[in-house]
């Protein structure tokens, strides 16, 4: 997840911006039922039949690269902080 759709549009033009202030975290999640329903920690299988690594680091720049921008505001009572965005993970990652 990440803070703000802006900065990940600036990271994609601009790599050399750092990743702590384009992510909300280091943590790759999943959700069974949409970008509304419960997200769980993605586990290394499914990472790699995701983005074809293991390597949590890796999908993250697939993800913040490639993934579609899904904006998804979060209940106050549930964090500290609205969370801006949700990464969608297609099924396919060339």
């Amino acid at each position: 997840m990440v803070e703000d759709a802006t900065a990940v549009q600036e990271w994609r033009q601009d790599h050399s911006i750092p990743l702590a202030q384009v992510l909300d975290g280091w943590k790759i999640f999943t959700a069974e039922h949409g970008p509304q329903g419960i997200h769980n920690e993605a586990s290394n299988a499914t990472l790699e039949n995701e983005f074809g690594t293991s390597n949590g680091d890796e999908a993250i720049l697939k993800i913040l690269d490639q993934g579609e921008i899904q904006e998804n505001v979060v209940s106050k009572s549930l964090s500290p902080k609205y969370l801006a965005l949700d990464q969608h993970m297609p099924n396919h990652w060339s």
